[in-house]
């Protein structure tokens, strides 16, 4: 009988082999993907214009990227920007001045893709106001949101209509831009979004005046863009290439069907900042045709968007050196 136990045994290897072989494919093919964990740091807390993040997560565009994203609003708005620089967060969401701002000091952020293609931050007025035009203004109190190239805005913008600048009376209002037209501490805002606060003002029984920056000289620039550290850039290129595929898919689920994606949206809304639907509406159809690229994928950028941009801030004093805006943004094809 000894004789047959080394044939035997011999003869089994294979069918272990095979049934061992047939295991382990099954358990790999079963095991999760491994996701490369992000946290992503918004510009403000969840809100109209963040539908389509929120609709790619949900619907597992991330994930199926191999990404297992987390969505976080920021402690200060200052952040976003901060946080990409030091390498704290992958991504966040910022603003082309911002980001020309920060590269004019030397800080390592890239704009990966645009959000929102066109300002919405306007000069806003109510409409009984007197004021029609940015040369109004002068004799007038304009509220600004603490940010100085809000300030440098308007008085460009009354220059190129023929006013004075200097006779206007700027007050720094923090964001207590609402209360302070509604109360008529100021005459005029400069820091509020069409999609935001023109609604709002709308709702409580005033109706807003919007005087576009474009039409008095300033550029016509990209309001919202997703940053990046240059690092991650230069070195994990394939996440940001998956992230921006992802959020685009997002995008086009939000463009066909936005009730549906602002209805997720709804349910992620922060219990310190409750959301209110009609208001989310009118902002996502205000954003929609702003956001959308046209021919181009969702999120493409142009150099010749960050060098008016950059070649503006510069003319006007708003930053001190100039940039090299084609370092200033990438594209995903």
């Amino acid at each position: 009988m000894k004789k047959w136990i080394i044939p035997i045994a011999l003869l089994l290897i294979p069918v272990l082999v095979v049934v061992l072989g047939n295991v382990g494919d099954e358990a790999e093919q079963k095991s999760p993907q491994k996701q490369k964990q992000l946290t992503v740091i918004l510009d403000w807390y969840p809100n109209a214009v963040h539908s389509f993040l929120y609709d790619a997560l949900d619907k597992g565009y991330f994930s199926d990227a191999g990404l297992d994203v987390e969505f976080k609003p920021p402690a200060d708005t200052n952040d976003p920007l901060k946080l990409v620089a030091a390498g704290k967060v992958k991504f966040a969401i910022s603003y082309q001045n911002q980001v020309v701002t920060a590269r004019s000091e030397d800080l390592p952020v890239v704009s990966v893709a645009a959000v929102v293609r066109q300002p919405l931050t306007q000069l806003m007025t109510a409409d009984n106001s007197g004021i029609q035009r940015p040369r109004d203004l002068e004799g007038r109190k304009v509220g600004y949101s603490s940010i100085e190239l809000y300030r440098t805005f308007v008085e460009a913008m009354v220059r190129e209509d023929g006013g004075d600048p200097k006779k206007v009376k700027f007050i720094d209002i923090g964001w207590d831009l609402i209360p302070a037209m509604l109360n008529k501490k100021v005459d005029a805002i400069m820091g509020g979004f069409v999609n935001h606060e023109k609604p709002i003002f709308a709702s409580k029984g005033m109706n807003i005046n919007v005087i576009e920056g474009k039409n008095y000289g300033l550029p016509d620039y990209y309001e919202l863009v997703l940053i990046a550290n240059e690092d991650t850039v230069q070195n994990d290129r394939a996440t940001v290439d998956a992230f921006v595929k992802a959020m685009r898919k997002g995008f086009t689920d939000m463009k066909q069907n936005p009730q549906k994606s602002l209805d997720l949206l709804l349910t992620k809304q922060m219990e310190q900042f409750p959301l209110k639907a009609d208001i989310e509406k009118q902002s996502l159809e205000i954003l929609l045709p702003k956001m959308d690229a046209g021919d181009q994928p969702y999120g493409w950028q142009t150099l010749q968007s960050w060098q008016t941009a950059a070649d503006w801030m510069f003319a006007n004093g708003a930053i001190k050196k100039t940039i090299d805006a084609q370092k200033a943004f990438i594209n995903v094809e």
